[in-house]
């Protein structure tokens, strides 16, 4: 089950493997038709923003979003073949020019200007995200425990049946019932298993 939902996650790689006979390698941030495409530094320790032009337009707004328009008159980034082959050189001066940026301020500075890119926000800035916020991706729920348990939605939206997270459940809870009433385990059975540590 666990290799069946990570499978999504590569099914680019699965379609070249069986459509075009191809093994995809380690890639990075980089993708195999676009560029610019990655993980580029910002003012700070450990502070990035990822960012990715899909076409000429997106590409034009980023250099001029960066302060950098010689880069959309540079031969070697015209074109998106010109940019894959040039790619090391081009992710160089992307760099160099966003780190002069902090990361909210650019962000907002390339969205407006129609180009993809995000920061990259740590664990323990998630809570307050604007996007995660505003679609309601975590909630607090009521916990076994002796205080309330903040989890993640899932991330569809059903309208008519939207659902959502009861409880958190505590450590062991519900082994009675999955033993005895669905496993039809016997008493005998269900003491042993918790006699060799097999349950919690």
């Amino acid at each position: 089950s666990q290799v069946e939902a990570s499978i999504p996650y590569i099914a680019h790689v699965a379609r070249e493997a069986t459509a075009n006979g191809r093994t995809l390698e380690r890639a990075g941030n980089r993708h195999p038709r676009i560029a610019p495409h990655g993980v580029y530094p910002v003012r700070g320790e450990d502070a990035w923003i990822a960012i990715e032009a899909h076409d000429e337009a997106q590409f034009k707004s980023l250099a001029r979003a960066l302060g950098q328009e010689s880069l959309a008159r540079d031969p070697r980034f015209h074109s998106v073949e010109n940019r894959k082959q040039n790619e090391d050189e081009l992710n160089a001066q992307i760099a160099d020019a966003t780190a002069k940026f902090d990361r909210e301020e650019l962000e907002g500075l390339l969205q407006n200007a129609g180009v993809p890119a995000h920061g990259v926000v740590e664990t323990t800035e998630c809570w307050k995200e604007p996007q995660l916020v505003a679609r309601g991706h975590f909630v607090e729920v009521d916990s076994a425990e002796t205080r309330p348990c903040i989890i993640e939605r899932w991330r569809f939206r059903l309208a008519r049946t939207p659902g959502g997270p009861g409880r958190v459940p505590g450590v062991g809870e519900h082994n009675d019932w999955l033993l005895r009433d669905t496993l039809n385990l016997s008493a005998e059975r269900i003491k042993t298993l918790e006699a060799e540590g097999a349950l919690t």
